[in-house]
């Protein structure tokens, strides 16, 4: 609602700042009918899919695009916290949670993914924005060589998961080509225009 607690809005929403509790051990203020207990402190038993890949021990929980349900982060952006145990079926490590899928149907969750599986995860809740991108160098592809291959790959991983560069500073930055909009310099050296 404009004024209250909503399920996440899609991939790594922005908004998101806890997880609904079921059962919370402690509870804070006044509560009536239309309370929603949101756990933003502690471990909560949270909703994930796999629809960024496994979920390892550590990694970063955001929003997914099916509504209210969370994912591995895999570029900075905002979370709810991060994994306490591994929800990988595919290699014995959880299993797929078809009454619990069924019944996020039947509330209305709609699934990109019909074959999408769905299941428990504790999250140890840390909500905010994690800037980190070591989670991405996992994404990365493998066969890196050197340094320049391994700036491109974790650079090209980053963009094709939809970071933005909005800041660019280097002390020497060489190039064959660059285009750009506008360019601001105390002084330009060239050996021809």
């Amino acid at each position: 609602t404009s004024y209250g607690v909503r399920k996440s809005a899609g991939k790594y929403d922005s908004d998101v700042f806890g997880v609904v509790a079921t059962s919370p051990r402690l509870v804070l203020g006044d509560e009536a009918s239309t309370t929603v207990r949101v756990g933003m402190l502690g471990r909560v038993p949270t909703i994930v899919s796999l629809a960024n890949g496994p979920i390892k021990i550590g990694s970063r929980v955001t929003a997914s695009d099916a509504v209210g349900v969370g994912m591995r982060a895999g570029r900075p952006g905002s979370i709810v916290g991060r994994a306490v145990v591994p929800f990988d079926p595919a290699n014995g490590v959880g299993t797929c949670d078809a009454e619990l899928k069924s019944k996020l149907i039947e509330e209305g969750v709609v699934f990109t993914n019909p074959d999408e599986c769905v299941g428990l995860v504790m999250v140890a809740l840390d909500p905010g924005v994690d800037m980190t991108i070591g989670n991405m160098l996992q994404d990365a592809q493998e066969g890196i060589l050197t340094l320049t291959d391994a700036v491109a790959a974790l650079t090209n991983t980053a963009f094709e998961q939809g970071a933005e560069l909005t800041q660019f500073v280097a002390g020497q930055v060489v190039a064959q080509l660059g285009i750009f909009d506008k360019v601001f310099a105390k002084e330009v050296h060239t050996e021809k225009l």
